[in-house]
């Protein structure tokens, strides 16, 4: 803790970014400093982002087991390797990196995908010991802040030449293990459906509808490669009930539609606070019975 008040509280976070956390109302925390601003820094960082049984849950094998029980997708979920320099260099230094093609984020970009593959390897030799038979796992969820309302951080050239290779290396590594690989990336997602089928991702969501991100084009365009999830506006949720029911109803059909490789349901970012349980449930219930 660094600083408090009534309407805020100024902490370091365990990733290291000094963050603004507001009280008065619900929003996503102020960035206000990172843990790299010179090679150094990063040096220092360096050897703690290594695998370790504590990265994992204690109750892991309650969890998948619940999770099994109730037939339910089971993922491990981990920052994925881009993001994971963001948070490190900060927004304007990140920029520039990608930009410069910097060894450092190089370095970090490397490191990233060692950490969660290792990682990978001690939960499943963990879950294998504990008696789960066959894949224990279906697949890796990999949550990135890589795009803004009006495009990616970064243009079609930089992401290909520094950020796909690692992609790339990082989606080959997780299928050989039998998982299925899932991006999870809020804003603008056209510059990295556009590389799906070089990176070999699974699925690419949540694509926020209010980030010029057109589920009915996108599934045209790129339905065949990849698999598509949420574009349902939370917004629209909020309005009324007839708005939800329509708003499930229209962007599930468009989803799941025909010849195409599937649609995973979920909102186009997270649930808002201000949500009613009964409505969201209802449009739970809405997207089941149409699938």
């Amino acid at each position: 803790m660094i600083d408090e008040t009534e309407d805020y509280r100024i902490i370091v976070d365990p990733d290291g970014v000094t963050r603004k956390h507001w009280k008065v109302y619900t929003t996503t925390p102020q960035e206000l400093d990172f843990p790299v601003k010179q090679p150094k820094d990063w040096r220092e960082i360096r050897p703690l982002l290594k695998a370790h049984e504590e990265r994992l849950p204690e109750n892991l094998e309650a969890q998948v087991a619940h999770a099994r029980e109730r037939q339910r997708f089971v993922v491990l979920s981990f920052i994925e390797p881009c993001t994971l320099a963001r948070k490190l260099l900060g927004n304007r230094q990140w920029v520039e990196s990608l930009q410069a093609q910097s060894p450092t984020l190089d370095e970090i970009l490397e490191t990233g995908v060692r950490l969660i593959v290792e990682t990978v390897d001690i939960a499943l030799k963990r879950l294998t010991a504990a008696g789960f038979r066959q894949s224990p796992c279906d697949g890796v969820w990999l949550h990135a802040e890589l795009a803004y309302t009006h495009g990616a951080f970064m243009t079609d050239r930089e992401y290909r030449s520094v950020v796909l290779p690692y992609h790339r290396q990082l989606v080959a590594e997780l299928k050989r293990r039998g998982l299925a690989v899932m991006l999870y990336t809020q804003g603008n997602a056209l510059t990295f459906l556009k590389s799906v089928h070089k990176s070999g991702f699974d699925a690419v969501l949540p694509l926020e509808s209010f980030s010029q991100n057109d589920l009915a084009t996108f599934k045209r365009t790129y339905g065949q490669r990849t698999a598509l999830g949420g574009n349902i506006s939370a917004d629209r949720l909020m309005e009324s009930d007839e708005a939800a029911e329509r708003e499930v109803s229209e962007k599930v059909r468009v989803g799941l539609g025909e010849d195409f490789s599937g649609y995973l349901f979920c909102l186009d970012r997270p649930v808002p606070p201000s949500l009613p349980l009964e409505r969201y449930m209802k449009a739970l219930s809405i997207a089941r019975s149409i699938a």
